[in-house]
C-alpha cells in the first residue's frame, strides 16, 4: 500500500491519517450505515444465483422486484435506445428471457449500488459530479466491451462483456463515491487541489489519502464482501491505464479483457470530467489507442452515443446531472487517432478509415464529394441525395426514404425513395412526430434527439437492421433519412457501419448550418 496521509477534515482537526487509518474510518462509516452493506448483499446474491445453472428466471425476478423501484428502473433502461431493443419489454421476466439472466443481473447490481447515492446527488453539486463520473465510466466500459470485443467471439460474447462492463465501471468508481459520500471535505479538497495544480482528480485523491481511486475501490469491494473478481478487474484496469499491460500473467482471460476496456473507460471518463476537456480527451484517445489497442472506429461509436446514454441513465435513476461539457455526437476519430469536430473546416478533413470491405473506396468517394459540395456551398438537397445514395450503394441498405418535417413539425412526410417499398407512395407517406409518435419509432427519436438511431420498430415489414439519420438537430432539424435492409433480420449493423452513419449525420448537420428550417 502506498505511503500517504490525509487531514482528518471530517472533525475539523489537523491530525494526519495514514492510508490504513483512512480505510479504517471508511469501514466504520460503512458498518454504521446499513444501506451499502445491504446493497452489496443483493449484488452478491444475484451473482451467486447466476453462477448456479439450476437458477430460474423467477428467482432472479424475485430478487429484483424485492428492491424498491429497481424493477421500474430496469424496464426503463432495457427499453431505452442504449440497449437497442426492437420491441418493448414490459415485465422483468420478459427482460430476463430477452437479455439473458446474467447480463440483466449485472445491470441490476449496478443500479442497486448507484441508486443509494441519488438523494445525496440531489443535494450536493460536488457529489452529483462524482456520480456523473461513475455513470460515464460505467457507460464507457460497457460500450467499449460491446463494440471492441473480437468479432470472432460472436454477438453473445460482446453483449455479455457489455453488461458486465457496466457493473465493473460502477465498482471502479465505488471508492471515490463512498469517500465523497462519507468525507465530503476530503473529496472537495481533492477537487480544489486538481484545479489549483492543473492535474487529474485521481492524482489529487492519491496525494490526499495515499491510495489511488482504483486501490480505494478494491479495498471497498473487499470490505463489502463483494466478489474478488471485480477487484481484480479494477486493479487490472489501473495497470493497463498506467503501463499498457495487465499486472499478472496468471489472471483469467475474461479479467484481462474486462480490465482492458475498463482501463480505457477510466481514462476517457477522467478526461471528460477534467480541467481541460478537449486536450485531455485527445491525449487519452491517443494513449488508449496505442496502449490498449482500441480501434478508432469503436472509440468513435462509443463517444458518439455517450451523451444520449448518460441522459437515459439519469432519467432511469431519476436524477438531474450536468451534461458533458463537449459535443461528442458528431466527433470524428481518424485511423491515427486524430480527433475533429464541427470547428474544423470540412474541406481539410480526411475520411475516417472504416472496414467496409469492397464498398470502402466507394464510401470514401461519397464522403469527399459531400465535403467538396459543402465547401462549394451547394444546396442541402444535393447533400441529402448523396447521403441517401451512400446508404443505398455503399452501406447496402435495400430501402432508403427521405422524410421531411411538415409545417408545424407535427409529422414527417415522405418525399423520395431509393429501392422498392411495396404499396407505399412516398409523397403520401406520413409519420407522427413528438407526443403523437410511438416511443419506439426510430424516425421520431432520431429527429428529436438529433443523433442517429439504430434501434426501434422498423417502418416497413421485414426491415432490419435499421438506421434513422437526422437532418439537423434540435430546432434546426428538418427531417430524417431512414434506411433499412431486408432479408436476414438476425444481423445488426457493425460498429464500422454505425460509425460511417455517424459521419453522414455530421455532414448533414453541417449542411443545415447554412439554411433554416427548410431544404434549399
Amino acid at each position: 500500500m502506498p505511503d500517504g496521509s490525509v487531514s482528518d477534515t471530517t472533525k475539523g482537526g489537523a491530525k494526519s491519517l495514514t492510508p490504513d487509518e483512512f480505510l479504517e474510518k471508511l469501514r466504520r462509516a460503512l458498518s454504521r450505515n446499513g444501506d451499502f452493506p445491504a446493497s452489496a448483499k443483493i449484488v452478491t446474491e444475484l451473482r451467486m444465483l447466476t453462477s448456479n445453472p439450476q437458477t430460474t428466471a423467477a428467482q432472479i425476478a424475485e430478487v429484483i422486484l424485492r428492491e424498491p423501484s429497481l424493477g421500474v428502473r430496469v424496464l426503463h433502461l432495457v427499453n431505452s435506445s442504449y440497449y437497442k431493443r426492437g420491441k418493448p419489454i414490459t415485465t422483468i421476466s420478459q427482460a430476463i428471457v430477452q437479455i439473458g439472466m446474467k447480463p440483466l443481473a449485472e445491470m441490476c447490481a449496478g443500479l442497486v449500488l448507484l441508486q443509494r447515492f441519488i438523494p445525496e446527488a440531489r443535494k450536493s453539486s460536488a457529489f452529483a459530479s462524482c456520480l456523473k463520473k461513475s455513470i460515464v465510466t460505467s457507460l464507457l466500459s460497457s460500450s467499449l466491451a460491446l463494440h471492441s470485443t473480437n468479432s470472432t467471439l460472436g454477438k453473445n460474447a460482446a453483449n455479455k462483456n457489455a453488461e458486465s462492463g457496466f457493473l465493473a465501471g460502477t465498482m471502479a468508481e465505488m471508492g471515490t463515491l463512498l469517500m465523497a459520500y462519507y468525507f465530503p471535505q476530503v473529496y472537495e479538497s481533492a477537487l480544489k487541489r486538481s484545479e489549483s495544480k492543473n492535474q487529474a482528480l485521481s492524482i489529487s485523491v492519491q496525494q490526499l489519502i495515499g491510495l489511488s481511486p482504483a486501490q480505494l475501490s478494491a479495498e471497498v469491494i473487499k470490505t463489502l464482501d463483494l466478489p474478488q473478481y471485480y477487484a481484480d478487474i479494477v486493479m487490472t484496469a489501473e495497470n493497463f491505464l498506467q503501463h499498457g499491460a495487465a499486472s499478472a500473467a496468471t489472471l483469467a482471460p475474461d479479467v484481462v479483457e474486462s480490465g482492458r476496456f475498463l482501463g480505457a473507460a477510466m481514462g476517457i471518463s477522467s478526461a471528460l470530467t477534467g480541467p481541460h476537456v478537449e486536450e485531455g480527451l485527445l491525449d487519452e484517445i491517443q494513449k488508449i489507442r496505442v496502449r490498449l489497442s482500441i480501434k478508432p472506429e469503436a472509440l468513435q461509436v462509443v463517444l458518439n452515443s455517450l451523451s444520449s446514454g448518460l441522459e437515459e441513465h439519469c432519467s432511469a435513476l431519476e436524477v438531474s446531472l450536468e451534461p458533458l461539457p463537449i459535443a461528442l455526437a458528431t466527433m470524428e476519430i481518424s485511423e491515427n487517432g486524430t480527433v475533429s469536430g464541427d470547428s474544423e473546416p470540412t474541406a481539410t478533413k480526411t475520411a475516417p478509415a472504416f472496414n467496409l470491405g469492397d464498398q470502402q473506396a466507394a464510401f470514401d468517394e461519397y464522403i469527399e464529394d459531400i465535403k467538396q459540395a459543402l465547401a462549394n456551398n451547394e444546396p442541402t438537397a444535393s447533400i441529402v441525395t448523396s447521403v441517401m445514395e451512400a446508404c443505398a450503394y455503399c452501406l447496402n441498405f435495400d430501402r432508403v426514404i427521405l422524410l421531411l418535417a411538415s409545417q408545424g413539425r407535427k409529422n414527417l412526410v415522405g418525399r423520395m425513395v431509393l429501392g422498392t417499398i411495396p404499396t407505399i407512395d412516398p409523397t403520401k407517406y406520413s409519420r407522427p412526430l413528438g407526443e403523437d409518435a410511438d416511443p419506439y419509432a426510430p424516425d421520431n427519436n432520431a429527429f428529436m434527439q438529433g443523433s442517429p438511431v439504430f434501434q426501434g420498430d422498423p417502418l416497413f415489414p421485414g426491415g432490419w437492421p435499421i438506421a434513422a439519420i437526422p437532418i439537423g438537430g434540435g430546432k434546426k432539424a428538418v427531417g430524417v433519412v431512414y434506411a433499412e435492409r431486408t432479408g436476414d433480420t438476425s444481423k445488426d449493423l457493425t460498429p464500422q457501419e454505425q460509425a460511417a452513419i455517424v459521419i453522414l449525420t455530421a455532414l448533414l448537420d453541417k449542411s443545415l448550418q447554412r439554411v433554416v428550417n427548410k431544404i434549399s
